[in-house]
């Protein structure tokens, strides 16, 4: 048995960059069809990694990336919209060969799914889950659809079976504020295996070097982020991240660190994760306002603010004098 609590020192190494994380391989009839990136003349988007940058970066919710030995000369990285639903599902190759510690490493003949929309790290897979106390568990039939289920209540960990013949559904358990959480047996990811995530956040970190290359795709040279997000300066380097301020946790309603290219770096984005007396967990960034649910045993939540809990001090009464507030009687 290996508690999540053992395997959290693997997040570092196993978060993809631009907050895209595994999902599976699957086989090319569920290809869904969107816009393809030039590996030739991108050759940064020639690896599974490389390739959710570059959708992430063009505003696309998912990148799908087979190999130059699957798709010669170059490789393919195609970026969708799409949610492949079933067709990512019952099209899982098998088996995943995406192990600790190269998460992604799919079989020959197959592409490699990453969902870029997440704000949760791939822990690993395993043969088996138990949350205690136990959140229930339901089916979703999209990839899509277990994530945000589990975003809107705030889980901590999420844990997703893919597929599970002879159903082409998705088996989704969502952690509560209180779940602890045991994964038996680290596996390949494919079907019939346990997909663990937990909140986290990864930046997505792309170097001004790359502005051009990014406007260029495309095909604009105003702005390095797709219409909707922001591009904030990454505090003690010269790096950007896109990101949007109605939902980013970390940055929730601008850039804490500055607008990235602006005349000067005032802040106008708040860390939601730092205000004081809140649970883990317990935030989240609403329409670019950080909403507080929960807040530590230290706190009470009031009105949406966490505010100290007084202690109690116990008055001491004078034995020589009466008791303020009594009357004594002759």
């Amino acid at each position: 048995m290996v508690h999540v609590a053992t395997i959290l020192l693997l997040t570092v190494t196993l978060a993809l960059s631009a907050s895209a994380v595994f999902v599976e391989c699957f086989y090319p009839a569920g290809l869904q069809p969107g816009f393809t990136v030039n590996i030739l003349g991108n050759p940064s988007a020639g690896s599974p990694t490389g390739c959710a940058t570059q959708c992430k970066a063009l505003g696309y919710t998912w990148s799908q990336y087979a190999s130059a030995i699957t798709v010669p000369i170059f490789g393919q990285c195609m970026c969708t919209n799409n949610d492949g639903g079933a067709a990512w599902v019952i099209n899982q190759a098998v088996p995943s060969v995406a192990s600790p510690p190269s998460f992604g490493t799919c079989e020959t003949g197959s592409y490699q799914l990453q969902y870029l929309r997440a704000s949760y790290n791939l822990l690993g897979c395993f043969t088996s889950v138990t949350m205690m106390p136990l959140p229930g568990q339901t089916t979703a039939l999209t990839v899509s659809e277990c994530f945000t289920r589990c975003i809107n209540q705030g889980s901590k960990y999420i844990a997703m079976q893919v597929y599970t013949p002879p159903f082409p559904w998705i088996t989704c358990l969502c952690s509560t504020a209180t779940s602890s959480v045991t994964a038996a047996s680290p596996d390949n990811c494919g079907v019939g295996r346990w997909n663990v995530y937990r909140l986290g956040s990864t930046p997505s970190v792309i170097s001004r070097r790359q502005k051009r290359l990014e406007a260029a795709i495309k095909g604009s040279d105003t702005s390095p982020c797709p219409v909707g997000m922001q591009a904030c300066n990454v505090a003690g380097s010269d790096a950007y991240e896109c990101i949007d301020p109605m939902d980013e946790l970390e940055s929730c309603g601008g850039c804490v660190a500055g607008l990235y290219a602006a005349a000067n770096t005032t802040t106008s984005g708040i860390d939601c994760t730092t205000i004081p007396g809140v649970s883990g967990g317990g935030v989240t960034c609403m329409n670019g306002k950080c909403v507080v649910t929960r807040c530590r045993a230290s706190h009470q939540l009031v009105d949406g603010t966490c505010v100290p809990v007084l202690p109690h001090v116990p008055h001491v009464w004078d034995t020589n004098q009466p008791p303020k507030n009594q009357q004594t009687f002759r």
